[in-house]
């Protein structure tokens, strides 16, 4: 039975799977992209799930006064 996201969520015996995925790094090339797309499409072909989650990685540093435990990379636009 195929049931819509809005059902499935609305539903509480109903348990809810995303995968969630990072961009690239800045730098990767289109060829390269489409490279890892087709690899994410491959893995996400042989499972069952409600959606994906494309993170945003940001520059927070900022916004606290420790330090990184590892260097900020910033990656390619999430869209």
């Amino acid at each position: 039975m195929n049931r819509n996201l809005s059902d499935t969520l609305n539903d509480p015996q109903q348990g809810v799977y995303f995968i969630g995925t990072t961009p690239p790094r800045a730098g990767t090339d289109d060829e390269k992209m489409a490279e890892i797309a087709e690899k994410l499409l491959g893995r996400l072909s042989s499972i069952e799930y409600d959606g994906v989650v494309v993170y945003d990685i940001q520059d927070e540093s900022s916004r606290i006064d420790q330090p990184r435990p590892f260097p900020f990379m910033e990656t390619r636009d999430p869209r």
